[in-house]
């Protein structure tokens, strides 16, 4: 099954847009991430995002911005947490948080929360499965 320290990158749909806030990419039904204005040459090609667990920015509650999601169980890891969430929208859409919070091994089932990336930790892939940018 292999290191559950090392969780697999998180792979969601993903369609480019940009609103009032600038480019975001659109996860169907979950919310959007904000994007590097370098990325708007490419938006129409990108069809899905990857994020590292470890790149995963969480709060408690929902916002405006990010994407929402509940958390569907936690795997405590000595000193540091997977968190596993379900994303709003999507039966069958999961995403892994890795997290160092104190007490967060106790995290309720169904707490919803905000999920953020900063930008740089994005990797936007094409309909072929390319990535972007390396």
């Amino acid at each position: 099954m292999g290191d559950p320290t090392h969780a697999r990158m998180n792979v969601l749909p993903a369609l480019g847009a940009v609103d009032d806030t600038g480019p975001v990419l659109h996860v169907p039904g979950a919310g959007c991430l904000a994007v590097s204005r370098d990325i708007v040459p490419v938006m129409r090609d990108i069809v899905s995002v990857g994020v590292r667990p470890e790149h995963w920015l969480m709060t408690p509650g929902e916002g405006t911005d990010g994407l929402h999601a509940h958390i569907d169980g936690v795997q405590g890891l000595g000193d540091m947490t997977l968190v596993h969430c379900r994303l709003r929208g999507h039966d069958a859409a999961h995403v892994t948080v890795k997290t160092a919070w104190p007490g967060s091994e106790k995290l309720p089932r169904g707490m919803r929360v905000r999920l953020q990336v900063r930008p740089r930790d994005l990797v936007l892939f094409d309909a072929q499965g390319r990535r972007f940018g390396g």
